[in-house]
């Protein structure tokens, strides 16, 4: 596994989604409430408890097992919503990168 990770200098985190690895970019605490609402606009429909669950973790920095049962989720089902806002976050991080790369040529 560790001979198909990408060759990079700093320190990423990815992780394993079926047979692709994906980089992460959200992380505890590290959003803050307008940007975690515009990536759930680009997601599939979420769940009130879900979204109040993904904002205690990725805005207000509550651990995921902590998030997920103060807002009555189980843990599969606040993992499988965070995996898919991780694909959205990956997609417009994409999108950023190529409007930044035409502006160099």
């Amino acid at each position: 596994m560790a001979g198909d990770l990408p060759n990079i200098e700093t320190s990423l985190i990815y992780y394993q989604l079926s047979d692709k690895l994906i980089m992460r970019y959200l992380h505890k605490g590290s959003q803050n409430q307008e940007r975690l609402d515009a990536l759930l606009s680009f997601s599939k429909s979420t769940s009130e408890d879900i979204k109040a669950a993904l904002s205690d973790y990725l805005v207000r920095g509550i651990s995921k097992t902590n998030a997920a049962t103060l807002n009555g989720v189980k843990g599969p089902n606040f993992t499988r919503a965070l995996k898919r806002l991780e694909i959205v976050a990956g997609k417009i991080e994409e999108v950023k990168e190529l409007d930044w790369s035409s502006r160099l040529d």
